[in-house]
């Protein structure tokens, strides 16, 4: 509900004219990735890493306690750098 107040006061306040969209009909075992493969999108940066992702659960103040110091040792011990995902 928050997603969709802040969504509506933004269209409210006209502060986008148009939303670009992108889809993708992606086979499971294709090994396409849009934020790599797709020229339109592609993040350059992201090209030469390992497709490697790293998940957090939770939606508390505890959780998010929990993240961050997850986050600061991964990036201690340089895992940070070879994600593609977070």
């Amino acid at each position: 509900m928050f997603s969709s107040l802040l969504y509506s006061s933004a269209c409210a306040a006209d502060r986008f004219d148009e939303v670009p969209i992108h889809t993708w009909k992606i086979e499971s075992e294709s090994g396409f990735f849009p934020e790599r493969d797709d020229p339109r999108v592609s993040v350059e940066w992201l090209k030469d890493r390992p497709s490697c992702g790293i998940a957090f659960s939770g939606g508390g103040t505890r959780s998010a306690t929990a993240t961050r110091g997850e986050l600061r040792a991964l990036n201690k011990l340089g895992w940070l750098d070879r994600a593609c995902y977070i």
